[in-house]
């Protein structure tokens, strides 16, 4: 009699048990955040984070595969709590708070669009001299100048660069193909050159860019000289002043530098040279305290870019879509 009891209850216990998982199973499957399906088409989302790790699989669980450091915006495949992504060909998953999702959008853009960037400066100087334009024997030096920040000290062309290749790959998310002049501050090369390689004029690259920008930081012997402004070519229409103009009012948007209207110059070696139509993007003053301050932080040197990527979509895919 004690047996059967036994077994008894036994019985009601492994009955609970299968109801209880039974539920919970239940329970889990409903409340499971099933991911958005995209259907083929990646959007690119926003993300204000500098460093970002990829995982595995969607949770914490799962070995970390990857990280990409100063990241502003990445191509989702899937968004749900965790959100799957490609990165560099290859695919992973960030966990979904680390998005923006107000400013995600559809890449491609700017498809079709060719921009030369050639970062200003680089670490070693070249005194020799080259003409100052295809059609003048003037002379001016191949890469003399050098500027660094008041304070940190930090050089131009690391700034120029940090900026250069960051635009290039946000750029490349709208789906532009984009020319980059130098990849590290140590390669030599002279305005003229620069100009001629952006212009598909030089062993290295025969492809000619629609537009060129370049990307560099002034200084000036009065200390409370600020903001950001542009040099353009001399013969530069009114589509590429206005391109100029957008460009400097986003990133004082974007920065809080005042903006300064661009002016056009025939003295300018890489200007000259340049066979597409190119304009110089000087980012604020490194001899201004205040400016140098936001040249010099990774998080503006980001939104600069942003800022220019921004103005290079408003300036280009509403005019040709």
């Amino acid at each position: 009699m004690e047996i059967s009891k036994y077994k008894n209850r036994l019985m009601i216990l492994i009955l609970a048990s299968i109801l209880f998982a039974g539920m919970f199973c239940t329970y889990a499957t409903e409340t499971q955040d099933v991911p958005f399906q995209m259907k083929g088409k990646a959007v690119v989302v926003a993300t204000h984070k500098q460093e970002i790790w990829i995982r595995s699989g969607p949770g914490f669980s799962y070995p970390v595969i990857g990280k990409v450091e100063r990241c502003t915006e990445l191509k989702v495949l899937e968004k749900g709590i965790w959100y799957h992504i490609e990165e560099d060909g290859k695919t992973g998953y960030v966990y979904g708070s680390t998005f923006d999702t107000q400013n995600e959008y559809l890449p491609g853009r700017l498809n079709g669009l060719i921009v030369g960037l050639d970062p200003d400066g680089q670490m070693v100087m070249d005194v020799s001299t080259e003409a100052v334009s295809p059609w003048s024997s003037a002379q001016n030096p191949k890469m003399e100048e050098r500027i660094f920040g008041i304070n940190s000290k930090i050089p131009d062309y690391e700034i120029n660069l940090n900026v250069a290749k960051t635009l290039k790959r946000i750029l490349e998310l709208e789906g532009a193909r984009v020319i980059l002049t130098k990849d590290n501050g140590e390669i030599n090369l002279s305005n003229a050159q620069r100009a001629q390689l952006l212009g598909g004029e030089s062993q290295s690259n025969k492809v000619k860019c629609h537009v060129v920008l370049r990307i560099s930081c002034n200084t000036s012997e009065i200390a409370d000289t600020s903001g950001v402004t542009a040099k353009l070519q001399s013969n530069a229409t009114a589509r590429y002043v206005q391109i100029s103009e957008t460009i400097i009012s986003q990133i004082a948007q974007r920065t809080g530098l005042p903006g300064v209207k661009g002016t056009k110059i025939g003295n300018d070696t890489f200007l000259n040279w340049s066979r597409v139509p190119a304009i110089t993007i000087e980012l604020g003053y490194l001899s201004n305290e205040l400016d140098e301050k936001i040249l010099v932080d990774p998080q503006y040197q980001t939104a600069i870019a942003d800022s220019i990527r921004d103005a290079m979509v408003e300036s280009f895919y509403e005019v040709d879509a």
